[in-house]
């Protein structure tokens, strides 16, 4: 069994570039003209419409938050590891 816990910074860096190319991709998405002509069904299309719009902008809310939420917590693992090599290393 160890002790402690270890993580990878680059794994970390790819998830969080993952995350906000995520975000960044679907915040490019095309949204249209608005909605189709639908006939009797054109409103209840647009409801539909909006509703994936705005679940589609949380949703890119969402996963650049958490990136930056990943790439942060990679950061405070670099900054404890190096704090306690240079702790280790005083005489």
């Amino acid at each position: 069994m160890s002790d402690g816990y270890e993580l990878d910074p680059t794994t970390l860096e790819a998830v969080a570039g993952k995350l906000r190319n995520a975000s960044t991709t679907l915040s490019g998405v095309d949204l249209g003209q608005g909605p189709p002509d639908a006939g009797n069904l054109t409103d209840l299309m647009a409801g539909v419409m909006t509703k994936l719009v705005n679940d589609t902008s949380e949703l890119v809310a969402g996963a650049g938050a958490a990136g930056d939420q990943v790439a942060k917590a990679r950061q405070e693992y670099l900054d404890q590891e190096q704090r306690v090599r240079e702790d280790l290393s005083v005489d």
